[in-house]
């Protein structure tokens, strides 16, 4: 959530109200008292300083109460998210029997444990997930070179199965696993000869293999900063819902335009045009499709989803106009992407939303469920 940009101020005893821009610390909006005698000063009625006395004496009992609830609040959304992981270790370590998979790899699609719950714990679906999202962001580099004519700004390479992306502002190292411990280490020396912001993501594997890798990055100095997540759900026959506000987007640069207005305060304004560009082409290949839904005609958010030649439809980068939020429609940009999939064959969606935030509420309401998590790893602190 956006921070507020204001504070409002009030006396309790004579209503009187300011607004105080807190960039600049200017008043921006004044309300006078109510009453006010013949030289405009406040006017008071008998035992108004009382009552007013009384609600402020009060206002400190009722903050610690509410500061007991958010500390509870938020204990809760911690045991839940400890509770998610846990659940997604004890599938990936083989918790509970599934179907047998045919000699060669896994089926087509998920089977169902004994639970009900997808198969997506196991190390052959992880990798094959993940694959996609590398896959998206080769193709969107590859449109990136080809129209934008300004190589050399950004590059992508392939490090055995690692994929590690290096630009001016950011460099990442993704789908680190214990497979690829001999890519690892010149990957990481590659990453800490660049500029800008770094992170590496490690995938969990079963019986804590993960742990070489977490082996490796300690001994460089890295930590662990926090954890991403991947969701999915099947594209049964039914279970999607309408999206009678989501038409096709005109062509990416409207998709581009939307996404920076619905990012807001995220994205520098001097940042915004080239972003602008770098999104219409990335998103300009036949494998994407890019939707807008609409408010009274108005557009007011944006999606994209890439289709993948495994039958795996990605859904990438969406955003809601911030004055449109809270009316469910990312929930129709949702349906909207899982209908696409379907129709070009899809049997598999996947999302990467940011846990315990709306979106992971809009994608488990439209039938997601945690795939599995993601480390996130940080270098040390410059000194």
């Amino acid at each position: 959530m956006a921070p507020e940009k204001e504070i409002r101020v009030e006396c309790p005893a004579c209503d009187e109200r300011l607004a105080i821009d807190v960039r600049s610390a200017r008043v921006v909006a004044h309300q006078s008292p109510k009453r006010t005698d013949s030289s405009g000063r406040p006017k008071l009625t008998e035992g108004d300083w009382d009552a007013a006395l009384s609600r402020v004496q009060n206002r400190s009992d009722r903050g610690d109460d509410l500061l007991e609830q958010a500390l509870t609040r938020e204990q809760g959304l911690e045991d839940k998210l400890d509770g998610l992981f846990g659940a997604v270790e004890a599938r990936a370590s083989g918790a509970g029997s599934t179907k047998a998979v045919p000699a060669g790899g896994d089926s087509v699609t998920p089977s169902p444990t004994d639970s009900g719950f997808p198969r997506w714990g196991s190390a052959a679906w992880m990798a094959r997930l993940d694959a996609v999202e590398l896959r998206l962001l080769e193709r969107r580099h590859e449109l990136r070179e080809a129209l934008t004519g300004n190589p050399g700004k950004a590059s992508i390479e392939r490090r055995g199965e690692l994929l590690l992306l290096l630009c001016d502002r950011w460099n990442a190292l993704k789908g680190v696993c214990s497979g690829q411990l001999e890519h690892l280490e010149p990957a990481l020396d590659r990453m800490e000869q660049t500029a800008g912001k770094r992170f590496v993501t490690v995938l969990p594997e079963r019986d804590g293999a993960e742990a070489e890798v977490f082996s490796v990055l300690a001994r460089r100095g890295w930590r662990l900063d926090g954890y991403d997540a991947l969701f999915a759900r099947v594209l049964d026959d039914g279970g999607i819902a309408e999206a009678p506000d989501v038409r096709p987007a005109r062509d990416s640069r409207e998709f581009g335009e939307l996404l920076m207005a619905g990012w807001g305060d995220d994205v520098e304004p001097r940042l915004i045009d080239a972003n602008v560009e770098r999104l219409a082409a990335e998103f300009s290949s036949a494998e994407c499709q890019l939707f807008v839904v609409e408010v009274d005609g108005r557009p007011a958010g944006t999606a994209s989803c890439w289709i993948d030649p495994d039958g795996i439809v990605d859904l990438a980068l969406a955003a809601v106009l911030p004055e449109f939020r809270g009316r469910s429609l990312q929930r129709q940009l949702i349906r909207a992407r899982l209908a696409a999939g379907r129709a070009a064959g899809c049997h598999t969606a996947i999302g990467s939303p940011k846990l315990l935030t709306a979106s992971e509420t809009c994608h488990r309401r439209e039938g997601f469920e945690l795939a599995f998590p993601v480390y996130v790893f940080h270098p040390p602190e410059p000194l």
